[in-house]
Protein backbone atom coordinates (compact mmCIF):
# COMPACT_ATOMS: atom_id res chain seq x y z
CA UNK A 1 0.00 0.00 0.00
CA UNK A 2 1.30 3.47 -1.02
CA UNK A 3 1.25 5.59 2.13
CA UNK A 4 1.91 8.84 0.14
CA UNK A 5 -1.09 8.31 -1.98
CA UNK A 6 -3.31 7.56 1.01
CA UNK A 7 -2.69 11.09 2.57
CA UNK A 8 -3.41 13.07 -0.55
CA UNK A 9 -7.19 13.35 -0.01
CA UNK A 10 -6.59 14.47 3.54
CA UNK A 11 -4.08 17.10 2.45
CA UNK A 12 -6.48 18.35 -0.21
CA UNK A 13 -9.28 18.62 2.35
CA UNK A 14 -7.00 20.49 4.77
CA UNK A 15 -5.83 22.89 2.06
CA UNK A 16 -9.36 23.55 0.87
CA UNK A 17 -10.45 24.15 4.45
CA UNK A 18 -7.59 26.55 5.06
CA UNK A 19 -8.37 28.45 1.85
CA UNK A 20 -12.07 28.56 2.72
CA UNK A 21 -11.33 29.82 6.22
CA UNK A 22 -8.95 32.38 4.83
CA UNK A 23 -11.51 33.61 2.34
CA UNK A 24 -14.16 33.69 5.05
CA UNK A 25 -11.82 35.69 7.26
CA UNK A 26 -10.97 38.06 4.41
CA UNK A 27 -14.63 38.63 3.56
CA UNK A 28 -15.35 39.09 7.25
CA UNK A 29 -12.68 41.80 7.47
CA UNK A 30 -14.07 43.45 4.35
CA UNK A 31 -17.62 43.34 5.69
CA UNK A 32 -16.52 44.90 8.97
CA UNK A 33 -14.45 47.66 7.38
CA UNK A 34 -16.21 48.46 4.11
CA UNK A 35 -19.89 49.22 3.28
CA UNK A 36 -20.73 48.98 -0.39
CA UNK A 37 -23.72 50.63 -2.03
CA UNK A 38 -24.84 52.05 -5.38
CA UNK A 39 -24.64 55.84 -5.59
CA UNK A 40 -26.11 58.54 -7.85
CA UNK A 41 -24.94 62.15 -8.25
CA UNK A 42 -27.55 64.70 -7.12
CA UNK A 43 -27.64 68.49 -7.08
CA UNK A 44 -27.38 70.15 -3.69
CA UNK A 45 -31.03 71.17 -4.10
CA UNK A 46 -33.81 71.42 -6.68
CA UNK A 47 -35.64 74.74 -6.93
CA UNK A 48 -39.16 74.75 -8.39
CA UNK A 49 -40.10 77.35 -11.00
CA UNK A 50 -43.39 79.22 -10.48
CA UNK A 51 -45.11 81.94 -12.45
CA UNK A 52 -44.18 85.42 -11.16
CA UNK A 53 -47.77 86.62 -11.77
CA UNK A 54 -51.14 85.25 -10.74
CA UNK A 55 -52.06 84.37 -14.29
CA UNK A 56 -50.55 85.09 -17.67
CA UNK A 57 -49.84 83.84 -21.18
CA UNK A 58 -46.35 82.86 -22.37
CA UNK A 59 -45.29 85.04 -25.32
CA UNK A 60 -41.74 83.75 -25.84
CA UNK A 61 -39.59 80.91 -24.47
CA UNK A 62 -35.84 81.58 -24.41
CA UNK A 63 -34.51 78.40 -22.75
CA UNK A 64 -35.13 74.67 -23.10
CA UNK A 65 -35.08 71.70 -20.76
CA UNK A 66 -31.50 70.74 -19.90
CA UNK A 67 -29.99 74.17 -20.59
CA UNK A 68 -27.52 75.63 -18.13
CA UNK A 69 -28.67 78.98 -16.72
CA UNK A 70 -27.19 81.67 -14.48
CA UNK A 71 -28.79 83.46 -11.56
CA UNK A 72 -31.40 85.95 -12.81
CA UNK A 73 -31.20 84.84 -16.45
CA UNK A 74 -34.40 85.26 -18.45
CA UNK A 75 -36.11 81.95 -19.17
CA UNK A 76 -39.39 83.10 -20.74
CA UNK A 77 -41.44 86.22 -21.37
CA UNK A 78 -45.05 86.65 -20.29
CA UNK A 79 -47.37 88.77 -22.44
CA UNK A 80 -47.33 92.39 -21.16
CA UNK A 81 -48.74 94.32 -24.14
CA UNK A 82 -51.67 95.72 -22.13
CA UNK A 83 -49.36 97.09 -19.46
CA UNK A 84 -47.03 98.59 -22.09
CA UNK A 85 -49.96 100.38 -23.81
CA UNK A 86 -51.15 101.72 -20.45
CA UNK A 87 -47.61 102.86 -19.63
CA UNK A 88 -47.37 104.70 -22.95
CA UNK A 89 -50.67 106.49 -22.26
CA UNK A 90 -49.51 107.44 -18.77
CA UNK A 91 -46.22 108.78 -20.13
CA UNK A 92 -48.04 110.96 -22.67
CA UNK A 93 -50.25 112.32 -19.90
CA UNK A 94 -47.14 113.03 -17.80
CA UNK A 95 -45.62 115.02 -20.66
CA UNK A 96 -48.83 117.05 -21.01
CA UNK A 97 -48.98 117.81 -17.28
CA UNK A 98 -45.33 118.84 -17.21
CA UNK A 99 -45.84 121.21 -20.16
CA UNK A 100 -48.89 122.75 -18.48
CA UNK A 101 -46.94 123.15 -15.24
CA UNK A 102 -44.21 125.00 -17.17
CA UNK A 103 -46.88 127.34 -18.55
CA UNK A 104 -48.15 127.89 -15.02
CA UNK A 105 -44.62 128.68 -13.86
CA UNK A 106 -44.27 131.28 -16.61
CA UNK A 107 -47.64 132.75 -15.57
CA UNK A 108 -46.48 132.91 -11.96
CA UNK A 109 -43.31 134.73 -13.02
CA UNK A 110 -45.47 137.21 -14.94
CA UNK A 111 -47.63 137.72 -11.85
CA UNK A 112 -44.53 138.41 -9.78
CA UNK A 113 -43.45 141.04 -12.30
CA UNK A 114 -46.93 142.60 -12.16
CA UNK A 115 -46.72 142.69 -8.38
CA UNK A 116 -43.41 144.53 -8.54
CA UNK A 117 -44.90 146.98 -11.06
CA UNK A 118 -47.98 147.47 -8.88
CA UNK A 119 -45.77 148.21 -5.86
CA UNK A 120 -43.90 150.83 -7.90
CA UNK A 121 -47.23 152.39 -8.94
CA UNK A 122 -48.30 152.37 -5.30
CA UNK A 123 -45.21 154.34 -4.35
CA UNK A 124 -45.95 156.87 -7.09
CA UNK A 125 -49.54 157.14 -5.89
CA UNK A 126 -48.37 157.75 -2.32
CA UNK A 127 -45.99 160.46 -3.59
CA UNK A 128 -48.93 161.95 -5.52
CA UNK A 129 -50.90 162.14 -2.29
CA UNK A 130 -48.09 164.09 -0.68
CA UNK A 131 -48.00 166.52 -3.63
CA UNK A 132 -51.78 166.95 -3.49
CA UNK A 133 -51.61 167.64 0.26
CA UNK A 134 -48.93 170.29 -0.33
CA UNK A 135 -51.12 171.91 -3.00
CA UNK A 136 -54.08 171.82 -0.62
CA UNK A 137 -52.00 173.47 2.09
CA UNK A 138 -51.01 176.22 -0.38
CA UNK A 139 -54.64 176.69 -1.40
CA UNK A 140 -55.72 176.99 2.24
CA UNK A 141 -52.97 179.54 2.78
CA UNK A 142 -54.27 181.46 -0.23
CA UNK A 143 -57.74 181.48 1.28
CA UNK A 144 -56.38 183.06 4.42
CA UNK A 145 -54.52 185.70 2.43
CA UNK A 146 -57.33 186.48 0.06
CA UNK A 147 -58.36 190.17 0.61
CA UNK A 148 -58.32 193.65 -0.90
CA UNK A 149 -54.92 194.69 0.51
CA UNK A 150 -51.51 193.09 0.86
CA UNK A 151 -48.69 194.36 3.02
CA UNK A 152 -45.26 195.11 1.59
CA UNK A 153 -43.68 192.51 3.86
CA UNK A 154 -46.07 189.83 2.59
CA UNK A 155 -45.20 190.74 -0.99
CA UNK A 156 -41.46 190.52 -0.27
CA UNK A 157 -41.90 187.15 1.45
CA UNK A 158 -43.92 185.85 -1.48
CA UNK A 159 -41.26 187.08 -3.92
CA UNK A 160 -38.43 185.42 -1.98
CA UNK A 161 -40.46 182.21 -1.78
CA UNK A 162 -40.94 182.24 -5.57
CA UNK A 163 -37.21 182.74 -6.17
CA UNK A 164 -36.37 179.89 -3.83
CA UNK A 165 -38.96 177.65 -5.46
CA UNK A 166 -37.57 178.41 -8.95
CA UNK A 167 -34.03 177.65 -7.82
CA UNK A 168 -35.15 174.38 -6.21
CA UNK A 169 -37.03 173.45 -9.39
CA UNK A 170 -33.95 174.07 -11.53
CA UNK A 171 -31.77 171.95 -9.25
CA UNK A 172 -34.36 169.12 -9.19
CA UNK A 173 -34.62 169.20 -13.00
CA UNK A 174 -30.83 169.10 -13.35
CA UNK A 175 -30.68 166.12 -10.98
CA UNK A 176 -33.43 164.32 -12.92
CA UNK A 177 -31.71 164.92 -16.29
CA UNK A 178 -28.41 163.60 -14.94
CA UNK A 179 -30.11 160.48 -13.54
CA UNK A 180 -31.72 159.83 -16.94
CA UNK A 181 -28.32 159.99 -18.64
CA UNK A 182 -26.71 157.70 -16.06
CA UNK A 183 -29.60 155.22 -16.40
CA UNK A 184 -28.78 154.76 -20.08
CA UNK A 185 -25.44 153.27 -19.02
CA UNK A 186 -26.95 151.10 -16.25
CA UNK A 187 -25.19 153.18 -13.65
CA UNK A 188 -28.26 153.81 -11.51
CA UNK A 189 -31.53 152.10 -10.63
CA UNK A 190 -34.79 153.01 -12.34
CA UNK A 191 -36.38 153.52 -8.93
CA UNK A 192 -33.92 156.34 -8.18
CA UNK A 193 -34.82 158.02 -11.49
CA UNK A 194 -38.52 157.76 -10.56
CA UNK A 195 -37.85 159.39 -7.20
CA UNK A 196 -35.90 162.24 -8.85
CA UNK A 197 -38.80 162.86 -11.24
CA UNK A 198 -41.28 163.01 -8.37
CA UNK A 199 -39.01 165.50 -6.55
CA UNK A 200 -38.84 167.62 -9.70
CA UNK A 201 -42.64 167.58 -10.10
CA UNK A 202 -43.01 168.56 -6.45
CA UNK A 203 -40.74 171.60 -6.94
CA UNK A 204 -42.74 172.54 -10.06
CA UNK A 205 -45.87 172.51 -7.94
CA UNK A 206 -44.13 174.69 -5.37
CA UNK A 207 -43.18 177.19 -8.11
CA UNK A 208 -46.79 177.38 -9.31
CA UNK A 209 -48.04 177.89 -5.77
CA UNK A 210 -45.47 180.66 -5.13
CA UNK A 211 -46.42 182.42 -8.37
CA UNK A 212 -50.11 182.20 -7.55
CA UNK A 213 -49.48 183.56 -4.09
CA UNK A 214 -47.36 186.47 -5.44
CA UNK A 215 -49.92 187.21 -8.10
CA UNK A 216 -52.63 187.24 -5.50
CA UNK A 217 -50.71 189.84 -3.46
CA UNK A 218 -49.53 192.09 -6.33
CA UNK A 219 -52.52 192.10 -8.66
CA UNK A 220 -54.13 195.54 -8.24
CA UNK A 221 -57.40 194.29 -9.60
CA UNK A 222 -57.36 191.52 -6.96
CA UNK A 223 -58.75 188.94 -9.37
CA UNK A 224 -58.33 186.18 -6.84
CA UNK A 225 -61.11 186.94 -4.49
CA UNK A 226 -61.91 184.97 -1.39
CA UNK A 227 -64.49 182.91 -3.26
CA UNK A 228 -61.93 181.93 -5.92
CA UNK A 229 -59.40 180.96 -3.26
CA UNK A 230 -61.98 178.78 -1.52
CA UNK A 231 -62.88 177.12 -4.80
CA UNK A 232 -59.19 176.37 -5.44
CA UNK A 233 -58.88 174.92 -1.94
CA UNK A 234 -61.91 172.68 -2.53
CA UNK A 235 -60.40 171.49 -5.81
CA UNK A 236 -57.11 170.68 -4.11
CA UNK A 237 -58.99 168.78 -1.34
CA UNK A 238 -60.76 166.75 -4.03
CA UNK A 239 -57.36 166.03 -5.62
CA UNK A 240 -56.07 164.75 -2.27
CA UNK A 241 -59.10 162.44 -1.91
CA UNK A 242 -58.62 161.19 -5.47
CA UNK A 243 -54.92 160.52 -4.87
CA UNK A 244 -55.70 158.67 -1.62
CA UNK A 245 -58.32 156.56 -3.42
CA UNK A 246 -55.72 155.75 -6.10
CA UNK A 247 -53.37 154.54 -3.37
CA UNK A 248 -56.12 152.27 -2.00
CA UNK A 249 -56.74 150.85 -5.49
CA UNK A 250 -53.04 150.15 -6.05
CA UNK A 251 -52.73 148.48 -2.62
CA UNK A 252 -55.78 146.32 -3.34
CA UNK A 253 -54.31 145.25 -6.67
CA UNK A 254 -51.08 144.21 -4.94
CA UNK A 255 -52.94 142.15 -2.35
CA UNK A 256 -55.09 140.43 -4.98
CA UNK A 257 -52.02 139.57 -7.05
CA UNK A 258 -50.19 138.20 -4.00
CA UNK A 259 -53.21 136.09 -3.00
CA UNK A 260 -53.48 134.74 -6.56
CA UNK A 261 -49.79 133.88 -6.44
CA UNK A 262 -50.15 131.97 -3.17
CA UNK A 263 -53.52 130.32 -3.87
CA UNK A 264 -52.93 128.74 -7.28
CA UNK A 265 -55.51 125.94 -7.26
CA UNK A 266 -54.81 124.79 -10.80
CA UNK A 267 -51.12 124.34 -10.08
CA UNK A 268 -51.98 122.33 -6.97
CA UNK A 269 -54.27 120.06 -9.00
CA UNK A 270 -51.59 119.60 -11.66
CA UNK A 271 -48.96 118.77 -9.03
CA UNK A 272 -51.27 116.15 -7.48
CA UNK A 273 -51.98 114.65 -10.93
CA UNK A 274 -48.28 114.58 -11.72
CA UNK A 275 -47.51 112.62 -8.57
CA UNK A 276 -50.43 110.23 -9.16
CA UNK A 277 -49.37 109.46 -12.73
CA UNK A 278 -45.76 108.95 -11.66
CA UNK A 279 -46.92 106.37 -9.11
CA UNK A 280 -49.01 104.70 -11.82
CA UNK A 281 -46.02 104.64 -14.19
CA UNK A 282 -43.89 102.98 -11.49
CA UNK A 283 -46.63 100.42 -10.87
CA UNK A 284 -46.84 99.53 -14.57
CA UNK A 285 -43.04 99.34 -14.81
CA UNK A 286 -43.05 96.91 -11.90
CA UNK A 287 -45.77 94.78 -13.53
CA UNK A 288 -43.84 94.65 -16.82
CA UNK A 289 -40.66 93.59 -15.02
CA UNK A 290 -42.59 90.96 -13.08
CA UNK A 291 -43.83 89.42 -16.32
CA UNK A 292 -40.41 87.95 -16.97
CA UNK A 293 -39.65 84.41 -15.78
CA UNK A 294 -36.12 84.46 -14.40
CA UNK A 295 -33.86 81.78 -12.95
CA UNK A 296 -33.95 81.98 -9.13
CA UNK A 297 -30.61 80.12 -8.93
CA UNK A 298 -27.84 79.06 -11.26
CA UNK A 299 -27.96 75.47 -12.48
CA UNK A 300 -29.56 73.18 -15.04
CA UNK A 301 -33.21 73.32 -16.14
CA UNK A 302 -35.21 70.23 -15.29
CA UNK A 303 -38.61 69.31 -16.77
CA UNK A 304 -38.96 72.78 -18.25
CA UNK A 305 -41.40 72.27 -21.10
CA UNK A 306 -43.56 75.40 -21.39
CA UNK A 307 -44.59 76.59 -24.86
CA UNK A 308 -45.48 80.00 -26.37
CA UNK A 309 -49.19 80.73 -26.00
CA UNK A 310 -49.50 78.57 -22.89
CA UNK A 311 -51.47 80.04 -19.98
CA UNK A 312 -49.76 79.73 -16.60
CA UNK A 313 -50.58 80.61 -13.00
CA UNK A 314 -48.59 80.96 -9.81
CA UNK A 315 -50.08 77.68 -8.56
CA UNK A 316 -48.52 75.66 -11.36
CA UNK A 317 -44.96 74.32 -11.19
CA UNK A 318 -43.31 75.14 -14.52
CA UNK A 319 -40.29 72.93 -13.95
CA UNK A 320 -37.22 73.09 -11.77
CA UNK A 321 -33.57 74.02 -11.66
CA UNK A 322 -30.91 71.68 -10.38
CA UNK A 323 -28.57 73.78 -8.25
CA UNK A 324 -25.23 72.34 -9.36
CA UNK A 325 -23.07 74.75 -7.41
CA UNK A 326 -22.37 71.77 -5.16
CA UNK A 327 -22.79 68.10 -6.07
CA UNK A 328 -23.61 65.38 -3.57
CA UNK A 329 -23.94 61.62 -3.96
CA UNK A 330 -26.91 59.65 -2.62
CA UNK A 331 -25.64 56.22 -1.59
CA UNK A 332 -28.45 53.68 -1.10
CA UNK A 333 -27.22 51.51 1.76
CA UNK A 334 -28.75 48.20 2.84
CA UNK A 335 -30.54 48.34 6.17
CA UNK A 336 -28.10 45.92 7.87
CA UNK A 337 -25.21 48.30 7.09
CA UNK A 338 -26.99 51.55 7.89
CA UNK A 339 -25.95 51.78 11.55
CA UNK A 340 -22.30 51.28 10.64
CA UNK A 341 -22.21 54.56 8.74
CA UNK A 342 -21.59 57.90 10.49
CA UNK A 343 -21.00 61.48 9.28
CA UNK A 344 -17.34 62.26 8.60
CA UNK A 345 -16.36 58.75 7.42
CA UNK A 346 -14.26 58.53 4.27
CA UNK A 347 -15.55 57.03 1.04
CA UNK A 348 -14.45 56.29 -2.50
CA UNK A 349 -16.71 56.21 -5.55
CA UNK A 350 -15.99 54.62 -8.88
CA UNK A 351 -18.28 56.31 -11.40
CA UNK A 352 -19.54 54.64 -14.55
CA UNK A 353 -19.23 57.95 -16.40
CA UNK A 354 -15.51 58.30 -15.73
CA UNK A 355 -12.74 56.34 -17.43
CA UNK A 356 -10.55 53.80 -15.70
CA UNK A 357 -7.61 56.21 -15.91
CA UNK A 358 -9.60 58.83 -13.95
CA UNK A 359 -9.76 56.44 -11.03
CA UNK A 360 -12.12 56.63 -8.04
CA UNK A 361 -13.34 59.93 -6.54
CA UNK A 362 -12.85 60.51 -2.84
CA UNK A 363 -15.84 61.62 -0.76
CA UNK A 364 -16.99 62.09 2.82
CA UNK A 365 -20.22 61.08 4.58
CA UNK A 366 -22.30 64.24 5.00
CA UNK A 367 -25.54 63.01 6.58
CA UNK A 368 -27.94 60.06 6.90
CA UNK A 369 -31.66 60.05 6.32
CA UNK A 370 -33.53 59.61 9.58
CA UNK A 371 -35.99 57.18 7.96
CA UNK A 372 -35.18 54.08 5.95
CA UNK A 373 -38.05 54.78 3.57
CA UNK A 374 -38.00 55.70 -0.08
CA UNK A 375 -38.05 59.51 -0.44
CA UNK A 376 -40.36 61.32 -2.80
CA UNK A 377 -39.42 60.57 -6.40
CA UNK A 378 -36.86 63.17 -7.41
CA UNK A 379 -36.43 62.40 -11.11
CA UNK A 380 -32.78 61.46 -10.60
CA UNK A 381 -32.69 58.18 -8.66
CA UNK A 382 -34.80 55.32 -10.05
CA UNK A 383 -37.04 53.62 -7.51
CA UNK A 384 -35.18 50.32 -7.96
CA UNK A 385 -32.14 51.59 -6.07
CA UNK A 386 -34.25 52.26 -2.99
CA UNK A 387 -35.28 48.59 -2.68
CA UNK A 388 -33.74 45.11 -2.57
CA UNK A 389 -35.54 41.78 -3.07
CA UNK A 390 -35.97 39.60 0.03
CA UNK A 391 -37.97 36.44 -0.43
CA UNK A 392 -40.11 37.96 -3.17
CA UNK A 393 -40.70 41.24 -1.32
CA UNK A 394 -38.83 44.55 -1.39
CA UNK A 395 -37.03 45.98 1.61
CA UNK A 396 -36.40 49.77 1.37
CA UNK A 397 -32.80 50.88 1.40
CA UNK A 398 -31.59 53.88 3.41
CA UNK A 399 -30.06 57.00 1.84
CA UNK A 400 -26.63 58.23 2.90
CA UNK A 401 -25.49 61.58 1.49
CA UNK A 402 -21.84 61.99 0.53
CA UNK A 403 -20.03 65.29 -0.03
CA UNK A 404 -17.72 65.52 -3.03
CA UNK A 405 -14.73 67.79 -2.39
CA UNK A 406 -13.27 69.73 -5.36
CA UNK A 407 -10.81 67.69 -7.35
CA UNK A 408 -9.57 66.90 -10.85
CA UNK A 409 -12.64 64.78 -11.63
CA UNK A 410 -15.22 67.04 -10.01
CA UNK A 411 -15.90 69.10 -13.16
CA UNK A 412 -16.49 65.91 -15.18
CA UNK A 413 -19.38 64.75 -13.03
CA UNK A 414 -22.99 65.30 -14.05
CA UNK A 415 -26.29 64.98 -12.24
CA UNK A 416 -27.49 61.39 -12.66
CA UNK A 417 -24.04 59.77 -12.92
CA UNK A 418 -24.04 56.39 -11.17
CA UNK A 419 -21.19 54.72 -9.36
CA UNK A 420 -20.10 52.07 -6.85
CA UNK A 421 -19.64 53.58 -3.38
CA UNK A 422 -17.26 52.15 -0.76
CA UNK A 423 -17.51 53.67 2.74
CA UNK A 424 -14.78 52.93 5.27
CA UNK A 425 -16.59 52.10 8.54
CA UNK A 426 -15.91 50.53 11.94
CA UNK A 427 -12.66 52.34 12.60
CA UNK A 428 -10.74 49.04 12.11
CA UNK A 429 -6.95 49.21 12.00
CA UNK A 430 -6.45 45.90 10.17
CA UNK A 431 -3.96 46.21 7.28
CA UNK A 432 -6.41 44.53 4.91
CA UNK A 433 -8.99 47.29 5.55
CA UNK A 434 -6.92 49.79 3.61
CA UNK A 435 -6.33 47.23 0.86
CA UNK A 436 -10.06 46.64 0.43
CA UNK A 437 -10.73 50.41 0.53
Amino acid sequence: MDVGRSYRPLVAVVLISVVACGLAWVFSVRAQSIVRAPGIVHPVRTVDLHSPVNIGRISEVLKADGDTVTLGETLALIDSEDEKLQREAVRKRLVGIQEELKDRERLIELRKINIDLAKANEKEAIAGVEVAKAQLAAANAAVKRAGPDATKVETQIADEKLKYAIKSEEEAKLTYDNYVKILAYDGIKADDVRKAKLAWEKTQSSVREARDELKLLTDSTNVFRLEDAKAEADRRAASVATAQANVVVKTTMIREAEVALVIDERSKVLAADLERYRVEEQRLERLIKEKILRAPVAGVLHEFRIQPGQWISNRTVLGGIYDTSTLIVHAHVQQRDFNKVHPGQKAKITFDGLSFEDGPVEAEVLSLNTLATPPVEDGVSPMAVFQEPVKGAFVPRAVVKLKLPPGPNYEKLRVGFTGAVKIQVGGTKHPLAEWFF
